[in-house]
């Protein structure tokens, strides 16, 4: 009687796949999640850091005005 069943696997070598396989899979799906929250850390300090620099400049720029703009005032009043 021949056997219809051409593959025939056994127990452990069964088990041991489906263990590589879930190993892996878990593996690349933790690889990617750190990769994607990582980028997005990034992604947001350097928004931050951005936002501080650019509110430091305004500031500083706005205070430099407000000092030119006093002694504009100034002057004017000592040379008409």
């Amino acid at each position: 009687m021949p056997s219809t069943n051409k593959w025939r696997f056994s127990i452990r070598f069964t088990l041991f796949s489906i263990f590589v396989i879930a190993t892996t899979l878990t593996a690349g799906i933790a690889i990617l999640l750190q990769y994607h929250f990582s980028t997005q850390q990034a992604k947001q300090s350097a928004f931050e850091q951005f936002q501080m620099s650019s509110e430091y400049t305004r500031d500083y720029l706005a205070a430099i005005d407000h000092q030119a703009t006093e002694l504009t005032e100034k002057r004017r009043f000592i040379y008409p």
